[in-house]
């Protein structure tokens, strides 16, 4: 049974759980409007080889609501369930929005992070055009009344339609800066990548999105292309969840973890 306690960053409080295993610890991240269901036939899979830390962001899933949903604020909350954990070194798992916050977070923490699970996101791709950020505002739109009610049942976000696109428009903004982050990291990376087509994506914007993993693997010795799946990128953890704990041996296996050094 896992520890549930919360975690307080500046206006919030986060959910948070943590399987207490005596194994390698993990901080797993979650999508931009997931919460940490998300990851439960993962860490159903993973039994209790390493130390399972999860958490609700701000204002998704059962953690309070906020006056600010910027992707600086996430990174604060990553950096609170970290210090919270009291590991000196740990793997971060992240999906989507969670993958840029891992490589962000790795980035500005040298040699805090022992290696990185990158599941479908945090592809350094071009910054959304002005006619993308209106795609955006409209289709959060249109998704405004299937958010609310699930966020009812804490599996969604609790913000307005404006916010998720804000919060979407930044994210497509900040991916495209992470090429500078991947050259500043050290640790292993491994890429779990989905090779269909995703809503609101075309089949070409798909493939240049994966494709830059390769760029970036070409470039930097760290960084791996672990698995391609045939799923989409919503349905990569639910579909895959044992190729996500595989690229988690994979990481362990290559991270020097403090045990491993003595």
């Amino acid at each position: 049974m896992s520890r549930q306690f919360t975690v307080s960053s500046g206006d919030v409080s986060l959910r948070c759980s943590d399987n207490e295993s005596s194994g390698p610890a993990i901080v797993f991240l979650n999508g931009a409007f997931g919460t940490r269901r998300d990851w439960r036939r993962v860490l159903g899979r993973i039994g209790d080889r390493y130390r399972c830390i999860t958490f609700d962001a701000r204002g998704r899933g059962r953690s309070s609501q906020s006056r600010e949903y910027s992707f600086a604020a996430d990174l604060g909350d990553v950096a609170e369930v970290v210090a919270a954990t009291g590991v000196d070194q740990l793997i971060l798992a992240g999906w989507s929005h969670g993958a840029a916050l891992a490589v962000r977070y790795a980035a500005e923490h040298p040699g805090a992070i022992a290696g990185l699970v990158l599941v479908d996101g945090a592809f350094p791709v071009p910054p959304p055009t002005d006619a993308e950020k209106q795609q955006a505002l409209r289709l959060f739109k249109r998704l405004a009344p299937i958010m609310r009610v699930m966020s009812a049942f804490g599996a969604s976000a609790r913000m307005s339609a404006t916010q998720a696109a804000s919060l979407n428009i930044e994210l497509r903004s900040i991916i495209h800066t992470l090429s500078a982050d991947y050259g500043r990291l050290t640790c292993p990376v491994d890429f779990l990548v989905g090779s269909k087509r995703s809503v609101g994506t075309t089949e070409e914007k798909s493939h240049a999105m994966r494709a830059a993993v390769e760029q970036l693997a070409a470039v930097h010795p760290n960084v791996s292309l672990f698995r391609t799946v045939p799923a989409s990128h919503t349905q990569l953890l639910r579909n895959y969840p044992s190729a996500v704990v595989e690229a988690i041996d994979d990481i362990a296996r290559k991270a020097v973890l403090p045990w491993q050094a003595s």
